[in-house]
């Protein structure tokens, strides 16, 4: 059975290690190795800085105790959703969005903002069903050596699901 619930700092390890997989099964077969993956220790210290701050809002997905996605958001921003390939097409992202956008309801804002890479065209159409309206691309210069990509810029409204 699949629960969700909000994580806290106590949950970076969880949040981690989902992330470094998930990241692995989406951008791996767009990109190759171009995009890199930091290791799970480079997330779980990310994540243990990020998850301890008063702005942070997120959400766990567990499907018997075990972390299968996450949601995050600062502010007005969705910062990352990530759920298991082993998940997908089941409602869990969904589920961790609107929770989330709940929350960012909650502390007073009406929209939120997020990035998508552009080659990422199945978050793309998942964005777009949800609800997720294109505000414009945005040019990037990654710092790794992996080449300029470019993210499409979205916003959705804070207050429905």
């Amino acid at each position: 059975m699949i629960t969700l619930r909000r994580a806290g700092i106590e949950d970076a390890p969880a949040v981690a290690a989902v992330h470094a997989l998930a990241h692995r099964e989406t951008y791996m077969p767009i990109v190759g190795e171009a995009y890199g993956a930091p290791s799970e220790a480079a997330r779980l210290a990310f994540w243990t800085e990020v998850l301890a701050l008063r702005e942070s809002r997120a959400h766990l997905a567990l499907d018997e105790n075990k972390a299968i996605g996450f949601a995050h958001a600062s502010a007005q921003r969705i910062t990352a959703l990530y759920v298991l390939a082993s998940h997908h097409r089941r409602g869990v992202g969904r589920r961790l969005l609107f929770d989330v956008l709940a929350d960012m309801r909650a502390a007073g804002y009406d929209e939120a903002r997020f990035e998508v890479f552009g080659r990422n065209q199945a978050a793309i159409a998942f964005y777009e069903r949800q609800g997720a309206r294109f505000v414009r691309r945005r040019h990037v210069d990654d710092e790794d050596g992996s080449g300029p990509f470019t993210e499409h810029v979205y916003s959705i409204a804070t207050g429905g699901g």
